[in-house]
């Protein structure tokens, strides 16, 4: 079992480090020295949609958004 992520009724976080990256975090766990918190306390889904998003814009840019 991972306590991480096997809790369906876990909320998340969405952390960003100091180069853009994303991580899903536990919101019950203390943000880690360097990272930030980008998406407040929500559902694995949503968060995982938002870092799917952010990693897009990264990806392809703003038009990619501006698109959608």
């Amino acid at each position: 079992m991972d306590p991480f992520l096997d809790d369906p009724g876990a909320r998340f976080l969405v952390l960003e480090g100091a180069s853009g990256e994303h991580s899903l975090w536990p919101s019950y766990v203390d943000v880690p020295r360097g990272w930030r918190v980008a998406l407040s306390a929500t559902w694995r889904s949503e968060a995982i949609t938002f870092i799917t998003a952010k990693q897009t814009e990264l990806l392809f840019g703003e038009e990619v958004t501006a698109a959608v």
